[in-house]
């Protein structure tokens, strides 16, 4: 009798889109582990309410470019604009990193360590979490993933199509996040300073392709920046009819501010956080790549090395500008996407040195991201949640607090919240509390200084606050004003 013939192996192409349903499951199910909503996502949710509105003075005046809330306003629009759908438009949209990963990786390390570097773009716990939130950050990423697959193609082929898309997807990366702009003028340095392959290393070949770059992504960039000048800084200096990146962030404020010790103190904050990002990957990593250390370089392929040196060009003045701003942990995020490549061809080595070993490791690594990427967030705001029931059951319809999301669960109006001089000072909490016409106001309760402020607030509004308490999360104290 025949032997049966052996089953042949998963395609590159199931496997790729098995990979990208992983990191979509994995963030749709991180959704349920998020306790309240971020106060960033609450102001996503209002500039998307503006797009649905077709309020287009209202977007250019928001301190946050258009891009992800016009995508939250499509995507969510049918199934009524509110948390949960919020978050699953972000959870798809970030998802898209995963694809990109893989094609950016394959095509130049070969097959295997595109899916190894897909698998971490999927599961990593960093990547999940924050694809599973109502913010830009996770869109931003598989925006900035496939404008780096587009520009590796212009880069490596040349052409109008690479150069209309490469500049099409950075000019929506843009609109989404303004560090955008970086890996598009990287992406340009690019096109006149590396090395390229076949026939278009001449002059005219450069210029021609930074040409297809440029023009188009300048149709998409200029008219917001010229639109945004009309508007001030969130904070800052900059008034109307300045030109300005953003209206997040005072740019000049910041640079004047910056020095070359606190600068240097951000980056190293910043490679350590996305070196965080990849813990969990980076044992399995960096064995893979010592299993043959003296081909680590020459066993490399030259489109390998050219997407290495690349994606050095492009984290390089990245890690400048976050570290000019402040070492977010969200912007680490993006300087580990642009190590996913190295550490996904390290992932591809292991499994050829120990191919039984390396496949359990692989597994176990899924498992540790699963566990990390589903864990609960954001329990320490959980009672804004419950202080919200309470203020709605109340009938609360204006509410002052030190956060948005008191009022946000109450259903009330969006007011300004306390600033952080207010929050310390009773009296200027009384003040606002009694002229602005306020139902209810909300203060935390953690430390004795803010317990002492409480007690100081009471006794002048002679009102007793009702205590909203959960183990694990920060105490609130409830003053019903219109009782």
């Amino acid at each position: 009798m025949p032997a049966a013939p052996a089953a042949a192996p998963p395609s590159f192409e199931r496997a790729a889109a098995g990979l990208w349903l992983l990191g979509l499951l994995l963030r749709l199910g991180a959704i349920g582990h998020g306790a309240v909503i971020s106060r960033d996502g609450i102001a996503y949710l209002e500039i998307a309410r503006w797009a649905l509105a077709g309020d287009i003075d209202a977007l250019l005046r928001a301190h946050y470019p258009p891009g992800f809330p016009a995508a939250l306003a499509l995507l969510a629009r049918p199934f009524g604009l509110g948390e949960t759908s919020g978050a699953v438009a972000a959870a798809l949209l970030s998802s898209l990193v995963v694809p990109a990963t893989i094609l950016l990786v394959a095509r130049a390390a070969g097959r295997r360590a595109g899916l190894c570097a897909g698998l971490l773009a999927a599961a990593l716990p960093g990547f999940v979490t924050i694809g599973a939130e109502v913010l830009s950050d996770g869109p931003y990423l598989s925006a900035l993933a496939w404008t780096l697959v587009l520009a590796r193609r212009l880069h490596e082929r040349g052409g109008p199509a690479a150069g209309l898309g490469a500049a099409a997807l950075g000019g929506l990366a843009y609109l989404t996040r303004p560090e955008a702009l970086v890996v598009l003028g990287a992406t340009a340095l690019g096109l006149l300073v590396l090395p390229r392959p076949g026939e278009r290393t001449g002059a005219r070949a450069r210029l021609a392709d930074l040409g297809w770059l440029l023009l188009p992504g300048l149709l998409v960039v200029v008219p917001y920046l010229l639109a945004i000048r009309a508007h001030p800084v969130l904070g800052g200096v900059e008034g109307a009819g300045r030109f300005k990146l953003t209206l997040k962030q005072d740019l000049p404020q910041l640079l004047a501010a910056a020095h070359p010790a606190l600068v240097a103190g951000n980056a190293a904050r910043l490679v350590g956080r996305a070196a965080v990002v990849l813990a969990p990957a980076l044992p399995l990593a960096l064995a893979g790549w010592a299993a043959r250390p003296w081909t680590s370089v020459a066993g490399t392929s030259a489109p390998g090395r050219r997407l290495g040196v690349f994606l050095a060009l492009v984290g390089l003045p990245l890690l400048l500008a976050f570290a000019v701003v402040r070492p977010d942990p969200r912007f680490a995020l993006q300087l580990a996407l642009l190590a996913v490549p190295a550490a996904g061809a390290g992932l591809a080595r292991a499994l050829r040195a120990w191919p039984r070993g390396g496949r359990v490791a692989l597994v176990v690594l899924v498992l540790v991201c699963a566990a990390g990427g589903l864990r609960d967030r954001h329990e320490r705001k959980a009672t804004y949640r419950d202080v919200g029931a309470l203020l709605e059951a109340g009938g609360a319809r204006r509410v002052l607090a030190e956060d948005t999301r008191a009022a946000f669960y109450a259903g009330a109006e969006a007011t300004p919240r306390l600033s952080p001089e207010e929050e310390q000072d009773p009296a200027a909490i009384v003040r606002r509390a009694t002229t602005e016409g306020f139902d209810a106001l909300v203060l935390v309760a953690r430390t004795p200084e803010q317990q002492a402020t409480s007690r100081a607030v009471a006794e002048a509004l002679g009102v007793e606050p009702e205590t909203v308490e959960r183990a694990g999360a920060e105490p609130l104290h409830l003053f019903w004003l219109a009782r």
